[in-house]
């Protein structure tokens, strides 16, 4: 009975083409390399640090066949600063948009982006 339970799971988590078949891996930050998982349904980016297993979930504010847009996420170490997040589909990269929060909102800091390289990416919006 056990078997039959550990089948049927791992057949529904393969089947889940929406979460399974969409990431962006291998990407190289500075100081280490991070894997990415799109969950279109739930409008959520999985980041997954590869050096330290530490994961962060971003919301998805837009998405085309193009590019992924993130909403502003409140930097870990400071509250004061936000990033945003550009996933471009096609030249397999991110950009990272740095602000800065004044009066309530996040206003853009200045105009330094960082653009990372993904070597692996599967993207699939045939069902979104």
């Amino acid at each position: 009975m056990k078997k039959y339970l550990l089948l049927i799971l791992i057949s529904f988590l393969f089947s889940n083409e929406s979460f399974a078949n969409n990431y962006m891996k291998s990407c190289q930050w500075p100081k280490t390399t991070a894997d990415y998982t799109f969950d279109f349904d739930n409008k959520t980016i999985t980041a997954v640090d590869n050096n330290t297993g530490k994961f962060f979930i971003y919301r998805i504010q837009s998405f085309n066949p193009d590019k992924i847009i993130t909403e502003k996420s409140p930097w870990h170490k400071s509250d004061h600063v936000a990033f945003q997040y550009i996933f471009d589909v096609k030249n397999k990269t991110i950009t990272s948009v740095r602000y800065k929060n004044k009066k309530g909102g996040y206003n853009k800091y200045d105009d330094s982006t960082f653009v990372v390289i993904c070597s692996d990416v599967n993207i699939n919006f045939e069902k979104h």
